[in-house]
């Protein structure tokens, strides 16, 4: 099965990184690992959380946003929470873009 995509946010955003981290850890997700980087005047943030029915990829990249990969089962159900919890007055909308296969 191909993994899905899902951007959260166009940019990189603190509040959506705060959304998203209350969401995984509500859904019983840790840290597994992370990383960061930079080329040119592009910041890339990685981690790998690990959850009761898999693992997901988020990144943070200048230019890119915040986006989440994986199963697409696992997706869908962070996406639901996310959008459960996410302030109904917050002007940063993540349903913006469906999730896309990768691959």
């Amino acid at each position: 099965m191909k993994d899905e995509q899902w951007i959260v946010g166009p940019e990189f955003e603190s509040q959506l990184l705060s959304t998203l981290e209350v969401s995984l850890k509500a859904l019983g997700y840790t840290l597994d690992a992370k990383s960061w980087g930079v080329g040119g005047s592009q910041e890339l943030s990685v981690w790998a959380v690990q959850g009761p029915k898999g693992m997901l990829t988020i990144q943070a990249e200048t230019y890119v946003g915040l986006s989440v990969s994986g199963e697409p089962m696992l997706v869908k159900e962070l996406r639901h929470h996310f959008a459960s919890i996410q302030p109904a007055n917050n002007s940063l909308k993540s349903d913006a873009a469906e999730p896309r296969t990768l691959g």
